[in-house]
């Protein structure tokens, strides 16, 4: 595989791949998966291979307990990835929005991943770091040590960020919220301008320049390793495989573009137990609909009872995953209060439908058999997710996480 090229000089020593998440689920299970799959490719080779996991520090519990169940799996599992838990680092208290403050933290982190991968056991192959993490390169490129990110959003976001933050985009820029005409990019279907990515509205945002910033790095990158491939994307892949522009500079090579995805966890469940699951055994075949909202997806109050409403009028079995909002801005949601529904909407639903107030196996919910659909905020995790069970997204109530 693409790592393992450069280990022509160590064939008699074990290769050594570090990995770097960001401390977020859908991030850094994402990326566990990945690391998994390298090892997989790599069964059949002669050379043996470590993986070696850096952990940053979570900035809030709620992340740590969700994540911690994973890694327990992971570790039970067995298998070659070793885990090294990076000292606690204290968060910046000064970002302009949720990607600068993820880019900041992991920037305080950058003389404990140096520290981490100069005590390596053995030669390291490569370093895969999280698309928010680009800055690591600098640390990557002192130790002499192949550099790739891992894209884990859609092949078409990464076409789009690598086209804006060319030379070409710097000099003539795009404010999407003031073009009226369809937009036409490499690897894009022409679209409205207002149906642009919200971070990429405005120009002035923080998301924005936080976005601009990583992808003129990401031209730095020996590759770009990307959750995607040619048949669900074909015309973003292709533009990422021609490159997306020929703005760059005397000299620099556009990075190879690998395209691994679906990644998703196929592998014996941990969650066959598990309330929600239990509950669809008793409901008939492609019966329930299902709602969930992602990770970091929670709807206010007066939303709730709207979302409560539809489904007590639309007569049909559902599940769904009701998360809450918090006031804290770096906080994602915690478990619902079933207070906030209509008085008597659990018992008069009870008979067909079920509410579960916190996280839930989404990949096992979507493989059972009594599910019929997918009312979803359609991150990207949750679409790849969707395939294997051919699971139809319901696009005509595909619901927005923004008042």
């Amino acid at each position: 595989m693409l790592l393992m090229a450069n280990n022509k000089e160590q064939e008699q020593e074990q290769a050594c791949v570090y990995f770097l998440p960001v401390y977020a689920p859908g991030h850094l299970i994402s990326m566990l998966e990945v690391a998994k799959g390298l090892l997989q490719c790599n069964s059949t080779s002669s050379n043996s291979l470590s993986i070696h996991i850096l952990l940053a520090q979570p900035d809030n519990p709620d992340k740590s307990s969700l994540i911690s169940s994973h890694l327990q799996a992971l570790q039970a599992q067995n298998l070659p990835i070793h885990l090294h838990p990076l000292p606690f680092v204290e968060p910046p208290r000064q970002f302009d929005s949720i990607e600068d403050f993820v880019t900041s933290h992991i920037r305080l982190y950058l003389p404990h991943i140096k520290a981490a991968l100069s005590a390596s056991p053995s030669p390291v192959s490569g370093l895969v770091v999280d698309m928010f993490a680009s800055d690591v390169i600098s640390v990557a490129n002192e130790l002499n040590i192949p550099f790739y990110i891992y894209f884990s959003s859609t092949a078409t976001f990464l076409s789009l960020i690598l086209h804006l933050s060319s030379p070409q985009g710097k000099r003539d820029p795009i404010d999407f919220s003031e073009v009226e005409e369809e937009i036409c990019i490499p690897g894009l279907t022409p679209i409205p301008s207002k149906s642009m990515p919200a971070p990429l509205l405005d120009m002035k945002s923080g998301s924005y320049k936080c976005f601009m910033y990583h992808a003129r790095r990401y031209i730095e990158a020996k590759g770009i390793v990307v959750n995607s491939n040619i048949h669900i994307e074909t015309n973003a892949v292709e533009a990422l495989a021609q490159g997306v522009t020929d703005q760059l500079a005397p000299g620099t090579k556009f990075p190879d573009t690998y395209p691994v995805g679906p990644v998703i966890s196929f592998g014996k469940s941990n969650m066959q137990g598990h309330e929600c699951l239990q509950w669809l055994d008793t409901q008939p075949a492609k019966s329930v609909l299902f709602l969930c909202f992602g990770s970091l997806g929670a709807f206010d109050m007066s939303q709730v009872r709207q979302i409560a409403i539809g489904l007590e009028q639309s007569g049909h079995r559902f599940l769904w995953v009701l998360r809450m909002p918090t006031t804290e801005f770096l906080r994602g949601p915690v478990d619902a209060s079933l207070e906030f529904l209509p008085e008597g909407f659990i018992e008069r639903t009870k008979e067909r439908g079920f509410v579960w107030p916190s996280w839930a196996p989404q990949i096992d919910i979507l493989s059972h058999q009594a599910i019929g659909g997918f009312v979803t905020h359609c991150g990207w995790n949750s679409i790849l997710e969707s395939l294997p069970s051919n699971r139809r997204i319901r696009d005509a109530l595909r619901l927005e996480l923004d008042p």
